[in-house]
């Protein structure tokens, strides 16, 4: 006597008080159950008409030799006269459960009573139909981090069943952050993938700055196989997770520039570099890559911002410029490059900062202006004292 059939013969020689419940299975996933593979079982409980009402009910799958709960007891606070209940259990068959009809034991507790329900569920062992499951994934860099583009992933799809999978698409699905680093870079095709054999698939995907956590997303299947009645089209999807490594996040968070007007020299312009990411930024440099066109001369444009700068920390560095004499007055954006060391591997983004240059006419109409207004004044005044004067002459005439 195995162990299935001790279970059940313990089961059936405890005293219950027997319900009015009846029990159906209503689906199994996968239909049959596949030995060696996880799967869920949907049952319904119906309480009977003139049923007394159930309170504190819990309802347990029992494990046997071929089958292993994996899900916990499914409880309902109340089950009245006339109700159905549903509950599904995730189940693991065992890899050595032969082909048939197995038995699927369900134990129910109440306050009132307790109920055993033995059902029966299909098990193939026949697996005539492909079996497409994803095996190694590979990135390229082999350390995805935020805000990155052209990052290749190579997935190994391999074939577990016993017919051949033909005109394979496999689809990666795009999520927020994950996208297509050009148009049907996050699709791949595979003419054929034969019985116990694998196809590698490729995509290239752009990963947005907000990424720090690994990706869930899903391959999408569709391929042909061979049925009774000619080809049919298969549509699955497999669950993925795509690692992101920790990674500093540079950015420029602050520019101080002083009033810069055309032929102006000795200016210094500040710029702070904060590093936003989740891991320490090494060796942190930036670059100005100001147009060719623009009216600046900068001493140098490179500075070397801090030996380390870690998550939340910034750091300042100046820039001596000089402003050309035929300086249009607008703002100018200048394309800055930060680069620092992550792991001994370099690391590099770009980012903007703004460099306003005033209108130095304006100042110099001001200035006149200002002259004007100070020499009519002046000259008022000399009016008056001279009005004054005249008339103290005219008194002493007189």
């Amino acid at each position: 006597m195995n162990r299935s059939q001790i279970t059940i013969l313990i089961v059936l020689l405890i005293p219950v008080t027997t319900t009015a419940l009846t029990s159906t299975i209503l689906s199994t996933d996968p239909a049959p159950l596949e030995p060696g593979e996880y799967a869920e079982i949907t049952v319904r409980l119906e309480s009977n008409p003139g049923e007394s009402e159930l309170t504190n009910v819990e309802l347990t799958p029992i494990e046997t030799d071929l089958i292993r709960p994996i899900s916990q007891p499914t409880t309902y606070s109340t089950i009245q006269e006339g109700d159905i209940v549903t509950a599904t259990f995730t189940i693991y068959v065992e890899d050595d459960t032969p082909e048939g009809t197995i038995p699927f034991l369900l134990d129910l507790r109440a306050d009132q009573s307790t109920q055993t329900f033995d059902k029966r569920v299909s098990v193939t062992d026949d697996l005539d139909d492909p079996e497409l499951r994803i095996g190694a994934v590979e990135t390229t860099p082999n350390e995805i981090i935020q805000d990155t583009e052209d990052n290749e992933l190579s997935l190994t799809v391999n074939n577990l069943g016993d017919q051949a999978a033909k005109q394979v698409t496999a689809e990666l699905q795009e999520t927020d952050d994950l996208t297509e680093s050009y148009a049907y870079s996050l699709r791949d095709t595979a003419s054929q993938i034969d019985a116990n054999d694998q196809h590698t698939f490729t995509y290239t995907f752009d990963l947005s700055k907000h990424r720090q956590d690994p990706i869930d997303t899903t391959l999408n299947l569709e391929y042909k196989e061979d049925n009774d009645d000619g080809d049919r089209i298969v549509e699955d999807t497999l669950d993925l997770t795509i690692p992101v490594a920790n990674a500093p996040y540079l950015t420029v968070t602050d520019v101080t520039t002083p009033d810069l007007k055309p032929g102006s020299v000795d200016n210094t312009v500040e710029v702070t570099v904060t590093n936003n990411g989740s891991a320490d930024a090494e060796e942190v440099r930036v670059r100005l890559f100001p147009d060719i066109s623009y009216p600046f001369i900068f001493e140098t444009t490179t500075r070397y911002v801090a030996s380390t700068l870690k998550p939340g920390d910034n750091a300042t560095v100046t820039y001596d410029v000089e402003v050309l004499s035929d300086a249009s007055p607008r703002d100018y954006q200048i394309t800055t490059e930060l680069e620092s060391l992550v792991n001994t591997n370099r690391y590099e983004r770009q980012d903007t900062i703004t460099v306003p240059v005033s209108d130095a006419s304006a100042q110099s109409y001001n200035w006149v202006s200002y002259a004007a207004v100070a020499a009519i004044i002046l000259i008022a005044v000399l009016l008056g004292v001279y009005q004054y004067r005249r008339r103290q002459h005219n008194t002493q005439d007189l």
